[in-house]
C-alpha cells in the first residue's frame, strides 16, 4: 500500500519523534501494598512483590513474583525475581522476551482479563503503540479552508497529553465503538457520531475533525480529474482509520493495566511504585505509577509478534459442519489482552493457516475449548508449519508437526510450544481442529496468548 500523502508538514519528525508531553506532574498514589506470594517453599518476607510470568528465549514461562526490576533501552537490564518454586534469582533481561501479567497462563489468574476504562477512547499508532484516554482537539485555527496539518493530541491519565504527528496515527476509536468490517485502503475514513462515513485526507484529528474529501473520479478518456474539494469539519468524531502504512516496531515496550502500550528508554520497579521514562531521546519525561498499573513489557519489540495481528490466508471448514464462520477476534478484549495477544477463536472444526512473516522462528500459546463447552466439547487440535513452496496442497512429509492433543472435559488444553529454523516468506502456521467421538458439537477452540517469535536481527 503506498504511503498517504501529505501536506505543510513542514518539520514535523519521522515515528521516532512521537513526543510525550507532561501536562503536570503526577504525585505518586496511596495504596495498600502488594502482598507477597506464599508459594511453597518461600523463605522471609520479602516485602511487596509484583505477579508476573517470565518468558525465557526456549518459550519457557515461568511463574513467580518480581521484587525489583530495572529495564534499559537495548534491552540491557535485570529483573530480580522470586519463582513459585520459591528460588529466588537475578536475571538479565537479554535473557528474556517478555514479561507478561499472571493472566498470560490460562487458569485461575488469567480470567477475566480486565477490562480496561470503558469511558476512554483509545489512539493507535502504526508502530503498535496504543493510548487510552480523552482526544483532544489540537490547537490553532479550525473549519473549512484549513490545510495545515496538527498533530493529534490525546490526554492520558497517568502520562499526561501525548502529541502524535498524523503521519503516525493508525487508528481512533471513541468509548464503545467496534470498527467497520470495511474500509478504504487508498484513503483515510472518518465516522462521526451521525453515523456519517466520509474519505479522504485527514487534516485535523480531533472531537472536531477536519478531512480533504477524496475527488471524484475522473470524467471520459483524455478528461481531467475534478479538482480536490474543500476541507470539510465535522464534531462528534466516533472513529478514525488513516492509511498510514504499518511500521515495525522495535525497542522496550511497556503495558499498562488501562490497556496503554508505550514504547519506553527505562522501567524501574520498586516495592510498590513504578517509574517509566517515555519520549524522544533529546526530550524525555519520566512519569510515577503504581506496582498495580504495571502489566508486562518486551525489551525487543521486534521480536514478538501476536498471531491476532495476522489475517488468515485461508479457511476450510470441516465437511462434518454444514456452514461454518470464520475465525473471530474480540476487538473490543484486544485491548486488555496479555501482550497485546487476544484469544483467536476458531468457532468449529476446520482448518486455518496463516502467512508467517520472514523470520520466524518460534510459536508460543495455549489451544483450549471455549467457555461452556466442556461438556460436549470433544475434539483433536493439530499445528503444524507449512513450508513456503506448501499451503494446503502440501505433501504431509514436508509439514513439520509443532503440537498435537485431544480437548475435552478431562483435557480442555493444549500447550503449544515449539522452536524452528526462522522461515522464508511464505511458510505458513496451520491449525486444524477435527471432531472427537461426539461430533462437531460444541467444538470451539481458542488459540489463547498466541505469539510468533522471531530471530535476533
Amino acid at each position: 500500500m503506498p504511503a498517504r500523502p501529505r501536506r505543510d508538514i513542514g518539520a514535523l519528525s519521522p515515528l521516532a519523534a512521537v513526543l510525550f508531553v507532561i501536562v503536570s506532574p503526577l504525585a505518586l498514589a496511596s495504596t495498600q501494598p502488594v502482598q507477597p506470594i506464599a508459594g511453597p517453599g518461600k523463605g522471609p518476607s520479602t516485602g511487596p512483590t509484583t505477579r508476573a510470568v517470565l518468558i525465557d528465549r526456549a518459550l519457557k514461562t515461568i511463574p513467580g513474583s518480581i521484587v525489583s526490576l530495572n529495564a534499559r533501552a537495548g534491552g540491557a537490564g535485570e529483573v530480580d525475581f522470586i519463582d513459585d518454586a520459591g528460588k529466588r534469582s537475578t536475571i538479565s533481561l537479554a535473557t528474556l522476551l517478555a514479561i507478561a501479567p499472571p493472566s498470560f497462563i490460562p487458569g485461575p489468574e488469567s480470567l477475566p482479563d480486565e477490562p480496561g476504562d470503558p469511558d476512554a477512547g483509545v489512539l493507535e499508532l502504526a508502530d503498535g503503540q496504543r493510548f487510552v484516554g480523552t482526544l483532544m482537539d489540537p490547537p490553532g485555527p479550525a473549519g473549512a479552508g484549513t490545510t495545515k496539518e496538527r498533530p493529534a493530541l490525546l490526554r492520558h491519565n497517568r502520562l499526561g497529553v501525548i502529541s502524535t504527528p498524523l503521519d503516525a496515527v493508525a487508528r481512533y476509536l471513541a468509548p464503545g465503538v467496534t470498527p467497520p468490517a470495511s474500509l478504504s485502503t487508498s484513503s483515510d475514513t472518518v465516522i462521526i457520531s451521525t453515523g456519517d462515513r466520509l474519505e479522504g485526507l485527514v487534516d485535523v484529528l480531533g472531537p472536531t475533525v477536519t478531512i480533504s474529501p477524496s475527488p471524484q473520479r475522473s470524467g471520459p478518456a483524455g478528461g481531467q480529474a475534478e479538482p480536490r474539494p474543500e476541507p470539510v469539519s465535522a464534531p462528534g468524531l466516533v472513529f478514525a482509520k488513516l492509511s498510514n502504512p504499518p511500521v515495525a516496531p522495535e525497542g522496550l515496550r511497556v503495558w499498562l493495566a488501562d490497556g496503554t502500550v508505550v514504547a519506553s528508554s527505562a522501567l524501574s520497579l520498586q516495592s510498590s511504585a513504578v517509574s517509566i521514562t517515555t519520549g524522544p531521546a533529546d526530550a524525555p519525561s519520566t512519569t510515577q505509577l503504581l506496582a498495580g498499573e504495571f502489566r508486562g513489557l518486551v525489551p525487543d519489540a521486534a521480536r514478538l509478534l501476536p498471531l491476532a495481528a495476522l489475517a488468515p490466508a485461508s479457511v476450510r471448514v470441516d465437511p462434518s459442519r454444514p456452514f461454518g464462520d470464520p475465525p473471530v477476534i474480540d476487538d473490543e478484549r484486544s485491548r486488555v489482552a496479555p501482550l497485546s495477544a487476544p484469544d483467536v477463536l476458531l468457532p468449529g472444526p476446520m482448518s486455518v493457516e496463516w502467512a508467517l512473516p520472514a523470520g520466524v522462528s518460534g510459536v508460543l500459546g495455549t489451544a483450549r475449548l471455549d467457555t461452556g463447552c466442556s461438556v460436549w466439547g470433544d475434539c483433536r487440535v493439530v499445528v503444524e508449519l507449512v513450508p513456503e513452496s506448501g499451503g494446503l496442497a502440501a505433501a504431509n512429509a514436508r509439514v513439520a508437526q509443532l503440537a498435537a492433543g485431544r480437548l475435552a472435559g478431562t483435557e480442555p488444553a493444549l500447550s503449544i510450544r515449539a522452536t524452528f529454523d526462522p522461515v522464508a516468506a511464505g511458510a505458513r502456521l496451520r491449525v486444524t481442529v477435527s471432531p472427537g467421538n461426539r461430533g462437531p458439537i460444541q467444538d470451539r477452540v481458542l488459540l489463547s496468548r498466541m505469539l510468533l517469535v522471531t530471530s535476533p536481527r
